[in-house]
């Protein structure tokens, strides 16, 4: 039973795990049925031989342990995933980030829940997709990671041997940017330093969605209050060694749209796809036990 297929159109594997939040059981694991090495691909979490033929199943066997086993005793096509009810994140994973922006259009204008904190859910689900496409799997949300003053919830990160080593922040502006705009950059450098306190080599990136149909024009600043973010968050961007400018990040990307009429992509749709992949090449370059994850 398969438990993905591959997009003959993009070349690549999509997997169809269920998401999962940070800290829930996950309802089963990979098994090798191609590569026949499971204790060796655990160790990256999945295996590239076997996910680049589309292939990815799962065993009704929930301790670890106990599943690494069954993977070496048993025939992989004989294994029956285990039954599992699909949470809310489960039920819905965006294929693009049309997807995600109507997902947060329908929560913060259609329902006004501007502030729910589920309305960046779809754009959480794409990023979990967007990092599989480039061998990241078993990618999670709301994961509650160390820092080095405090534990801050991040709304995606991946782990490898039980630590984090990618971690990603979602934002939405939607209203009264003239106070928004100077807080988010505040907030950003601090839980950005406070996590490199704690890791140093963990990869960061930031999405913001910015609606410029409450956008105005700053004196003070001489641009718009777009233009202002974009500018500063491109100043903390291109976090490399061996410049490890703390407060810095890897990567990012702000996502112009417009709710006026509807959940309408402006601009910066074009530099996600760059944005995913810095974030995987760092993640790769920094772990160099993942090896080639290309699929």
């Amino acid at each position: 039973m398969l438990c993905g297929t591959v997009s003959t159109a993009s070349a690549h594997w999509i997997p169809t795990r269920p998401l999962r939040r940070s800290g829930e059981p996950d309802p089963g694991d990979a098994t090798h049925p191609i590569c026949r090495a499971a204790s060796q691909c655990r160790t990256i979490g999945t295996c590239m031989a076997c996910v680049g033929r589309g292939v990815f199943l799962t065993t009704s066997v929930e301790d670890p342990d106990e599943q690494r086993n069954a993977r070496n005793e048993r025939d992989c096509p004989d294994f029956t995933p285990a039954p599992s009810s699909p949470g809310p994140l489960e039920r819905s994973l965006p294929l693009t980030i049309q997807d995600a922006v109507d997902s947060l259009y329908e929560k913060a204008v259609v329902e006004a829940k501007a502030t729910s904190t589920k309305r960046l859910d779809g754009l959480a689900g794409f990023c979990i997709r967007e990092l599989a496409k480039r061998g990241l799997v078993g990618a999670v949300t709301e994961a509650k990671i160390p820092g080095g003053g405090r534990s801050k919830v991040w709304d995606v990160a991946w782990n490898l041997n039980s630590k984090y080593r990618l971690a990603i922040s979602l934002k939405s502006l939607l209203k009264n940017l003239g106070g928004t705009v100077p807080n988010r950059v505040d907030d950003m450098i601090g839980e950005v330093a406070n996590l490199q306190m704690q890791s140093p080599e963990i990869v960061i990136g930031y999405i913001m969605l910015f609606d410029i149909a409450t956008d105005s024009h700053s004196a003070r600043h001489g641009c718009t209050w777009a233009e202002l973010l974009k500018r500063r968050i491109n100043r903390l961007t291109g976090r490399r060694p061996p410049s490890w400018g703390t407060g810095m990040i890897e990567a990012s990307s702000v996502i112009s749209v417009d709710f006026s009429s509807g959940p309408t992509i402006v601009s910066g749709e074009e530099d996600l796809s760059p944005f995913f992949d810095r974030l995987v090449a760092d993640v790769k370059e920094r772990n160099p036990v993942l090896g080639d994850l290309s699929v």
